[in-house]
């Protein structure tokens, strides 16, 4: 269902007059590099994509799933069960746990994380989302040595 940009909630209710958005799961393999970036700008932001590689597991998925592919601008809301609720720094703590537990297979099954990707309403033209250079611009808080906070 798309909703056009002008229409707006009927209610009086002011909480119901807020920016839409798309939410799908991802399954991402985590024994390999990721190849993305993630930032945020403050503790209550959401965690954000910021660059993804042409290599790396979100590459793969992307290459696999068009329809639910991870774009730049994307929101990483839910990682297995640790949800994001206006505690960034506390939820990239918790997330990056998530990852190192996936990766040494500590956890039932084999080595993934299930991520809840949340896509903003866009209403302009995103830019690309494939990054085929190495900078080392880095996330908030993350450098490309650490477990999800960054390119890996």
């Amino acid at each position: 269902m798309r909703r056009p940009e002008g229409v707006r909630d009927t209610t009086n209710d002011a909480a119901a007059d807020r920016p839409f958005f798309r939410e799908f799961i991802v399954n991402l393999p985590v024994q390999k590099a990721l190849g993305w970036q993630l930032q945020f700008e403050n503790d209550t932001s959401p965690l954000s994509v910021a660059k993804i590689r042409a290599t790396g597991a979100v590459h793969d998925w992307n290459e696999r799933n068009p329809l639910n592919d991870i774009q730049v601008g994307d929101h990483i809301a839910k990682v297995n069960n640790v949800f994001w609720h206006n505690n960034t720094e506390s939820f990239l703590a918790k997330v990056n746990l998530q990852m190192k537990l996936a990766r040494e297979a500590k956890l039932p099954a084999k080595p993934v994380v299930q991520l809840l990707v949340q896509r903003p309403w866009r209403t302009y033209a995103t830019e690309s989302t494939v990054s085929t250079e190495d900078s080392s611009g880095d996330a908030a808080g993350a450098s490309e040595e650490d477990d999800l906070g960054a390119v890996n």
